[in-house]
């Protein structure tokens, strides 16, 4: 004989599972919404990365053939920030080690114009590949460079101009690239004698814009000076 029960409790009982099948359908709606979300970030910013190392596997091969020096050049102050696959002259042409240059914000007037005539000599030693790309590559939407590091210039750079460079040898500069997106950073190093790069995805934590874009300055510069001191992703995994 089945049991009875009040209408009431059966009432409720059945409207209490269909809640929970509710709260269940709207819960997996939400997380995938915010997957979604997350994927496609990460999809952007990876397909920026892939096209940095396809530059510079190309210019390896290239800079033999051609005898020539080649660089990723990027321009940080634009919007989109945009970069470019450029060569140079070969043979005895000596790229300039620049110094801490400094913020131009701090630069008096005589240590900006020095600076600018820098760039625009060395600038001007330099045109696109144009087989690689016959215009600058753009940043796509919620992408954006937050600093690179060479051994050309001290600090991390996070406004102007930056080059990262290859040379006839197939020899290139020790480097890191740092990128950013509303979910996460993402560090790019570079190593000097082979043929290797190296991912770190740091995801944020912060809950508003606002402190978010301080996350990402604070995570930058950890990545910078982790590089700097040459700590490995592997080795600080194990930290």
């Amino acid at each position: 004989m089945r049991p009875f029960l009040p209408k009431t409790l059966q009432s409720n009982k059945g409207l209490t599972l269909l809640e929970v099948l509710v709260a269940l359908a709207l819960g997996a709606l939400l997380l995938g919404s915010v997957n979604v979300a997350f994927n496609t970030s990460r999809d952007k910013i990876d397909g920026v990365l892939e096209s940095y190392e396809r530059a510079v596997r190309y210019s390896q091969h290239e800079t033999i053939l051609k005898g020539a020096k080649l660089r990723l050049h990027f321009n940080l102050d634009k919007d989109p920030q945009e970069f470019s696959l450029e060569i140079g002259p070969g043979g005895d042409f000596v790229i300039p080690i620049f110094e801490d240059l400094g913020d131009n914000n701090k630069l008096s007037m005589a240590e900006q114009e020095k600076r600018d005539k820098i760039i625009k000599k060395l600038n001007s030693q330099f045109n696109k590949v144009m087989e690689f790309s016959d215009k600058p590559q753009e940043l796509p939407d919620d992408v954006k460079i937050l600093g690179i590091g060479t051994t050309l210039r001290e600090g991390l750079i996070q406004d102007g101009e930056a080059s990262y460079y290859i040379y006839a040898s197939g020899e290139k500069d020790a480097g890191i690239i740092i990128l950013g997106t509303p979910n996460e950073v993402v560090s790019l190093t570079l190593e000097p004698f082979v043929d290797k790069f190296v991912r770190e995805y740091r995801a944020l934590e912060a809950e508003d814009e606002e402190m978010a874009i301080d996350e990402q300055e604070n995570i930058a510069k950890e990545m910078y000076e982790n590089w700097l001191k040459g700590d490995s992703v592997e080795e600080l995994t194990k930290k």
